[in-house]
């Protein structure tokens, strides 16, 4: 009987491997399992925390005269990136992400007067964020292995750094009741600010590989941006959209 050719009996061992053996040696030191090639996509989900800058004369302003600081509207962040791998160790990618806060506030020093009892005036304060952004990512090591012309397995450990510009999405709104500082009467209103502006990002991160196809990433960013603003608070100064964030999520090879 003539023998099998090497081709064939090596692509049998490739396929039977992860049925057989969970841990091979083909995979030591790498992500489990293997694919046939280099994928062509990886989409991430992550959350974590971000703290917003939050200057500017405008949150000075709010601070100075309300129970509310900056340092108020730091909280969750959450996002998705899809990214296609362009060479070896280089991915562009395009990320959004979404970050805000609400703080309940009252006047430092005035009250409201009802039925001869003091009330404090209160306002629900919101600042939002949504950075849309272009990214280029630089992977420090090897991402994966080809083994021959027939696999390509994913390397255990991943580190990466990256560039990104786009633009921010941001909202920050103040309602309730508020001081005429006129004739120091008390009304109601809604207060804001809207609009987009540019934005550019470095970050730095790691990738762990669970399995071929799924991986655990952590990551840490900072945000430039500054934004011209519009409508009730047209008269202060840019405000401050940039700030720093910490995530973890994970992510999907196809």
């Amino acid at each position: 009987m003539k023998p099998l050719p090497r081709w064939f009996v090596a692509s049998l061992v490739l396929l039977a491997v992860p049925i057989i053996d969970p841990a091979p040696a083909l995979t030591q030191n790498s992500g489990d399992g293997f694919f046939f090639s280099r994928p062509s996509l990886v989409v991430n989900v992550h959350g974590g925390f971000a703290r917003p800058q939050a200057g500017g004369d405008l949150f000075s302003f709010v601070s100075e005269l309300l129970t509310v600081e900056g340092s108020d509207f730091q909280g969750f962040v959450g996002g998705a990136t899809v990214a296609v791998p362009i060479r070896d160790r280089i991915d562009a990618s395009l990320s959004v992400e979404y970050t805000g806060r609400t703080r309940n506030s009252e006047f430092h020093d005035y009250v409201e007067e009802v039925n001869g009892v003091d009330r404090p005036i209160e306002q629900t304060n919101r600042f939002q964020r949504i950075p849309v952004t272009v990214n280029a990512a630089y992977y420090l090591l090897p991402r994966g292995r080809s083994i021959g012309s027939l696999a390509w397995v994913p390397e255990r450990y991943a580190p990466y750094v990256g560039l990104g510009a786009g633009a921010v999405r941001y909202h920050f709104s103040q309602a309730g009741d508020f001081v005429d500082m006129d004739d120091f009467g008390i009304f109601v209103d809604r207060l804001e600010s809207e609009g987009w502006a540019p934005a550019a990002r470095a970050f730095v991160g790691f990738e762990y590989s669970l399995t071929t196809r799924f991986g655990f990433t952590t990551e840490l960013d900072y945000l430039w941006s500054r934004a011209e603003l519009q409508r009730d608070f047209s008269d202060f100064e840019n405000i401050d959209l940039s700030g720093f964030s910490a995530s973890a999520g994970l992510s999907l090879r196809l």
